[in-house]
């Protein structure tokens, strides 16, 4: 089934054809074919997303090893299990979903490193594993990809790297996918353990400068010998 939306934005018409749809946004399959301007709508084309069926859903130890979990933390919840190509999804859904979350997704990145372990351990050679409560990762995505452009852009302005605060390797992965072709920054990994975090740089060729409706791209600008300025966000 497909379709073709339109939309004061991008996110507009895709809101619209998700609710006219019936679906949530990870089992869309979203192309953007016209982002909008002064006098034009959005619109994006939307079909559902086709999975491959498991043969023995009824074998698989991830998921019953995650509603094991849930179980025994008393929690109200169904998981629900997909699997395309090399990957192999868990979708915990339900009104304690959220309780599975944990600060910052912590106790789903934990969770989802044990499913892995298991399936490892069995055998089972899977290049990603995903386990997601609530739509937490999709929402997440969604947040930092938003912010990693605005970063961008103000590193741009200023001249000056940003660096963020410490972030888990699926938060980090989410900026550097943001930014891999932006053409104002670029991004880097610094630190060890739990104080890894990315760092924002702008690239030499591409300076903004605001005035007081819009900016100008300007030329190549010296940099500093021992680098940027750095600012933590």
């Amino acid at each position: 089934m497909s379709n073709e939306f339109k939309g004061a934005s991008v996110d507009a018409a895709i809101e619209e054809g998700l609710k006219k749809l019936g679906i949530e946004r990870e089992d869309a399959q979203i192309e953007v074919l016209h982002k909008g301007g002064l006098f034009k709508k959005a619109v994006v084309k939307i079909e559902k997303r086709k999975y491959e069926e498991i043969e023995n859903p009824e074998e698989s130890s991830g998921k019953k090893f995650i509603e094991d979990i849930l179980n025994y933390m008393n929690l109200n919840c169904t998981v629900e299990q997909r699997e395309k190509g090399e990957e192999i999804s868990f979708f915990i859904k339900g009104e304690d979903a959220n309780r599975i979350i944990g600060h910052r997704g912590e106790t789903l990145d934990a969770l989802q490193y044990l499913v892995t372990s298991k399936l490892l351990s069995e055998g089972k050679k899977y290049q990603r594993v995903v386990v997601d409560a609530d739509f937490y990762r999709q929402k997440r995505e969604k947040t930092l990809t938003n912010l990693a452009r605005r970063l961008a852009r103000k590193a741009a302005s200023t001249g000056s790297e940003v660096e963020l605060e410490p972030m888990t390797s699926f938060e980090r992965r989410i900026i550097h996918t943001a930014l891999q072709k932006n053409k104002l920054a670029t991004t880097r990994s610094e630190g060890q353990g739990k104080d890894r975090h990315i760092v924002i740089s702008p690239l030499e060729e591409m300076r903004l400068e605001y005035g007081p409706t819009s900016f100008s791209k300007t030329g190549p600008k010296k940099t500093q010998k021992f680098g940027y300025k750095r600012k933590r966000f």
